[in-house]
């Protein structure tokens, strides 16, 4: 046998008698004995290189590990880009580690953040083109490009202005498919990065760019926490929408955003951006598209609106409208509105981390809106309820039944915004009355008397287009007894006003038609209208009168002198004149005054006319009178600023009062007015168990009290009113 006939194996297993030493002779085992060292050191030497290898992987992996730690706690893109850089150059040893972000709009790359003994080399604002030599063509593959500049000598020259560096590690940084920047390794030294360097190097890159995108992403939730907050003192409706599609555009990162929401039928539609086609697109066809989306209860994301079958009527003014995050907006389990963000900015397309955040404003959106339709309903119930008062009111001051029908069409088209409108009725005593208001110059209207018919007929309102963008709706008038008729509306239509029945109006319609009959009754017979218009005028006062007979009932019933809560409201009214509360805080005060001791209707009346001392018990239950009284009304909505001032008028100044023993300020100023008026009628009045004070002591004790038991300040306001003589 022959030594060269040996393989490596049979060599190193040579100690194990695989081969018998008699086979050689003394020359070939000499050979044997001098390739068996060659082996066993070349073994050794691979061996050392594999946990050199290991080391540095080892190595890598723990630097990696360390970048990712920190960039968890990095505060901005800066720091994050710095954190990489460092480590990259520590774990690597080179001479320069550097990382640029990406101006797509300059097609350029400035230096963000470096590290290395070379670190130095850079100016302020350094920058190089992002498409030109070996940095263009790392971007161009869009993978790590390990270079060696032997070949090349100059192929930096154009970054660093000198053949200084061998070996060169590029790896562009992408995300979502746009590059955001580059990491950049370089050394003067030849051949010293390998794949596992690339490798690690691009992980590290990974890290930065997800850190990155984080960032993004707080910043994102931060601005839409911020943003979202100003949505509720929106109380305008088209304002709050518009508001809705600039957030969009704000924390999704989109370039054009729409609002869309429905209500009782009528669209409304609100963008932030520049996509006109785009926007027309969708207004055509808002319906169907609204319904096809109405049973969506989640974020949809679309890569491309034109491959979908929903979206592909979209008419995208340019290409990188294509991708849309919809988000859907609830109202009680029901789909109401959408937010359809477009184009987002630096990406192919809308991430997880967007689709969270844009359901996060919907939902925020959705709150908003609830809140502004609430307020708007408010509103305009308190427009309408304004409308039909005024309206009622002048019809009832109508002479003649052209002036109430006047009156009566131009209150209602005012209210709807109409250009023109008119009324057709037919008076059951055979009386036909005809009148048009016509704000159109250029033409001549006459009453559309088929749609009148058809809105008689079927007894409710009834709507005809019209060419010029215009709209006709005709409401019924029918008056059982004595009118048959309609009342119509000429309305300009655009998409923030679109046509739908108005259900307060037809409510002013129908609650003024009444009045407008009795109109014409009183205009047949004076005397029956009268009795209707007294109904109508004296309402409030027939009230008043009601409230103050009741309350007058409850001052016998709790052994206080006759009228004592009418003087005690009047002198109230007077002091709060006197400091200049508004007419609403003057309301709030009268009423209070008059429903001040209504809670001792839920008091014994053996404990309320007991004339002599009351035991503990007795008294304890006596002062839970303004607890009774606060819960009696506190859930009326006409009386609700009124239940804190019954329930604090027996507080005092200096905080000896009940039930909360309130002191100062802390007592609400009309129940602090209050007090001052009660126990000034009271001291002036009769008692059981003393006689009255004359009005001169009654007021020696309340000044001796100011500071004590009342506002002083309050007390000073009382002293002025005894140079009116009707206090006395």
């Amino acid at each position: 046998m022959k030594i060269e006939d040996l393989s490596n194996e049979e060599i190193i297993n040579f100690s194990k008698n695989e081969i018998g030493v008699s086979q050689l002779s003394s020359d070939e085992l000499l050979k044997l004995t001098f390739k068996n060292i060659d082996q066993i050191s070349k073994l050794q030497k691979t061996l050392e290189e594999n946990q050199i290898n290991q080391r540095k992987i080892k190595n890598l992996l723990s630097s990696l590990q360390t970048v990712s730690d920190q960039l968890s706690e990095a505060l901005d893109a800066p720091v994050a880009a710095q954190i990489v850089a460092s480590n990259l150059q520590n774990a690597v040893q080179c001479a320069l580690s550097c990382i640029f972000i990406h101006s797509s709009s300059l097609q350029s790359l400035s230096l963000n953040a470096v590290a290395g003994p070379d670190a130095g080399s850079f100016p302020n604002g350094f920058r190089i083109k992002s498409t030109k030599g070996i940095i263009g063509r790392a971007v161009r593959i869009g993978k790590s490009w390990l270079s060696e500049i032997a070949s090349d000598p100059h192929a930096l020259d154009e970054i660093f202005g000198s053949d200084k560096y061998q070996s060169v590690l590029l790896t562009p940084l992408y995300q979502n498919g746009f590059l955001e920047g580059i990491i950049l390794l370089a050394d003067p030294r030849p051949e010293i990065f390998s794949d596992a360097e690339m490798l690690f190097v691009e992980t590290a890159g990974n890290f930065l760019t997800n850190s990155w995108e984080r960032q993004r992403t707080k910043t994102s939730l931060t601005d839409l926490i911020l943003l979202s907050s100003s949505l509720s003192t929106k109380f305008d409706f088209t304002d709050l929408l518009k508001s809705i599609a600039e957030i969009s555009n704000i924390v999704l990162k989109s370039q054009f955003s729409v609002v869309i929401f429905e209500n009782d039928g009528k669209f409304f539609v609100e963008s932030s951006g520049a996509a006109p086609n785009l926007f027309r697109s969708i207004f055509r066809n808002l319906n169907s598209f609204f319904q096809s989306m109405r049973y969506n209860f989640e974020v949809l994301r679309f890569r491309d609106v034109r491959k979908d079958q929903r979206t592909q009527f979209f008419n995208l003014d340019r290409y990188e409208l294509k991708s849309l995050l919809l988000s859907p907006m609830f109202f009680e389990n029901e789909t109401k509105g959408l937010i359809l963000a477009f184009g987002r900015k630096r990406s192919v397309s809308f991430t997880d981390n967007d689709s969270f955040l844009a359901g996060l404003l919907a939902s925020q959106a959705s709150a908003a809106i609830q809140n502004c339709l609430h307020n708007i309903d408010n509103q305009t119930k308190i427009q309408s309820a304004q409308v039909l008062e005024q309206l009622t009111l002048n019809l009832s001051m109508s002479n003649n039944i052209s002036e109430a029908t006047g009156y009566f069409i131009q209150h209602t088209c005012n209210y709807a915004k109409a250009q023109a409108g008119g009324m057709r009725l037919i008076i059951k005593e055979n009386q036909n009355i005809s009148q048009i208001i016509n704000s159109y110059s250029e033409q001549t209207l006459e009453h559309p008397n088929d749609l009148i018919d058809l809105s008689i007929q079927k007894r409710m309102p009834v709507t005809n287009y019209l060419s010029n963008n215009r709209l006709q709706i005709c409401y019924p008038i029918l008056i059982y007894r004595r009118l048959e008729g309609a009342i119509w509306f000429q309305i300009e239509l655009n998409h923030e006003n679109q046509p739908y029945i108005n259900n307060e109006l037809q409510l002013i319609i129908e609650q003024a038609s009444l009045t407008l009959e009795r109109t014409i009754s009183r205009i047949d017979s004076e005397k029956d209208l009268k009795d209707k218009l007294n109904a109508n005028i004296q309402l409030q006062d027939n009230i008043d009168h009601l409230l103050i007979a009741i309350i007058s009932q409850l001052d016998k019933r709790n052994q206080e002198a006759p009228g004592h809560t009418q003087r005690v409201t009047d002198i109230a009214i007077k002091i709060g004149s006197k400091i200049n509360l508004s007419e609403e805080e003057l309301r709030v005060l009268r009423l209070s005054s008059l429903l001040h001791d209504i809670g001792k209707l839920g008091i014994k009346e053996e404990i309320l006319q007991k004339s002599g001392s009351l035991s503990e018990q007795e008294w304890a239950g006596l002062k839970t009178h303004p607890e009774l009284g606060k819960n009696l009304i506190k859930d009326i909505s006409y009386l609700s600023n009124v239940s804190e001032i019954i329930y604090s008028h027996h507080e005092r100044w200096d905080g000896s009062g009940y039930p909360l023993g309130l002191s100062g300020i802390e007592i609400p100023k009309l129940a602090r007015i209050f007090a001052i008026a009660d126990v000034y009628d009271a001291l002036a009045s009769d008692k059981p168990y003393r006689p009255r004070y004359s009005p001169s002591e009654a007021r020696q004790f309340i000044n001796e009290q100011s500071g004590t038991l009342f506002d002083p300040e309050l007390v000073d306001a009382f002293n002025t009113l005894f140079y009116d003589p009707s206090i006395e």
